[in-house]
């Protein structure tokens, strides 16, 4: 693993950010890991490991096979929980 610095400290808790800011699912940070990079591990990039562990709004649907799943994301589409702020398109509803 590289040594740069990790943009979320390992536990805490991340939303998604940019266009999809407020909406989907809260995720646990589990580690980093290295980026794949076509034919070659890249070790100066590192991808976020999140822990799904329900939606940020409401129940989870019946069915729902993401809950409990571990995925791999660009840290730059997370943020920290406390950070979120509603959809700029919930105020049209």
């Amino acid at each position: 693993m590289s040594r740069k610095r990790q943009p979320f400290p390992i536990g805490a808790l991340v939303v998604n950010t940019g266009r999809l800011r407020g909406q989907g699912y809260i995720w646990r940070v589990e580690g980093y890991h290295p980026v794949w990079a076509g034919d070659h591990w890249d070790e100066s990039r590192q991808a976020v490991v999140c822990r799904n562990i329900g939606p940020l709004h409401g129940k989870p649907e019946r069915g729902d096979d993401h809950i409990g799943g571990i995925f791999h994301y660009r840290p730059e589409t997370k943020e920290l929980l406390g950070a979120v702020k509603p959809a700029h398109q919930m105020g049209l509803f």
